[in-house]
């Protein structure tokens, strides 16, 4: 089975696990479907869907809700982030994307309301240790701050669970992945 055949397998597989979760989880995979042959990319920046493939029974992905900025307590790089991200936005003219048709949508950052916010994919934020860091979806909580808007938020947590098709999940992330270490503690 060609390297397509098994990360579509295993896509397929996480989708029917956590069916709510299928725009952040076609966007995950179709980055690690298009940079699979660069490796050291792969597991720079996707690590985090990596390991949740390898450890499916020790993470858990919650149903969305509807979450103010505020209450994500997302750690800020530098001082002026939130400037430098909106500016950012607002000068590459940034277009929003619909995971699920990966369409843009076709809005400027700055013509967004609240409704267009609620109606935006989740965002995907890991919840460890009640400390939070966004993995997908940065720019859409940015404009969320800035309309002082709640946001459709799906968080990865710690929490040991059985399922079905865990074990099939983590045999398909072995056979892609290997059992390379990412961390010291992996």
């Amino acid at each position: 089975m060609g390297k397509n055949y098994l990360i579509k397998e295993l896509k397929d597989l996480v989708i029917e696990k956590y069916p709510y979760a299928d725009s952040i989880i076609n966007w995950q995979f179709y980055h690690i479907s298009k940079y699979y042959n660069i490796i050291n990319y792969l597991f720079e920046d996707y690590y985090e869907s990596i390991l949740f493939c390898r450890y499916i029974d020790k993470w858990v992905l919650t149903p969305p809700k509807l979450v103010l900025f505020s209450n994500i307590n997302h750690y800020q790089k530098r001082k002026n982030y939130y400037k430098e991200q909106v500016k950012f936005m607002v000068e590459t003219k940034e277009q929003f994307w619909n995971d699920k048709e990966f369409k843009p949508m076709k809005k400027n950052p700055l013509d967004l309301t609240k409704k267009d916010v609620l109606n935006f994919d989740p965002i995907l934020v890991l919840d460890f240790n009640n400390n939070n860091t966004i993995i997908d979806g940065n720019h859409r909580w940015v404009v969320s701050k800035k309309l002082n808007s709640k946001i459709p938020c799906i968080y990865l947590k710690r929490r040991n669970n059985e399922h079905p098709l865990n074990s099939k999940i983590k045999s398909l992330a072995l056979q892609l992945f290997g059992d390379k270490r990412l961390f010291k503690n992996d």
